[in-house]
């Protein structure tokens, strides 16, 4: 079961409506929506908080949340406060040579790495520019 389908079991188990739900974690009911039908992946802070609503062990939640269709780790543990993380997650789904150049450019030294970080937004910006 993905761990969408398994937040819903457990709110409709509950007869909570997702209005409720999203007032217990301090989200948007949009954003309960969104976990809910797998559009964005909860990261583990929030599985965390939804444990805790939902008074089930975290570990429940872990399981179904750690493996992705192809059974790779995806688990998330950024800080709660950069919103940006799941963006960078959602492009990197959705892009995969973009997941692989980001791979590349791990094994690079740092001086490196900076330099292809700015070859990249350097790039982009031309990109955007020529709309």
């Amino acid at each position: 079961m993905s761990i969408g389908r398994t937040l819903k079991e457990l709110r409709v188990r509950r007869n909570w409506n997702q209005e409720y739900v999203a007032r217990l974690m301090t989200v948007d009911r949009s954003t309960i929506s969104r976990y809910e039908n797998d559009e964005i992946l909860p990261s583990y802070d929030t599985i965390a908080k939804f444990a805790q609503v939902y008074q089930v062990h975290k570990d429940i939640l872990l399981r179904e949340l750690d493996q992705n269709k192809n059974g790779l780790p995806i688990i998330l543990k950024e800080n709660p406060d950069d919103q940006d993380f799941e963006l960078i997650r959602q492009l990197v789904h959705e892009t995969p040579s973009l997941k692989e150049a980001l791979l590349d450019m791990y094994s690079l030294n740092q001086p490196k790495r900076n330099t292809a970080a700015v070859t990249i937004r350097a790039f982009v910006k031309e990109f955007k520019r020529q709309k």
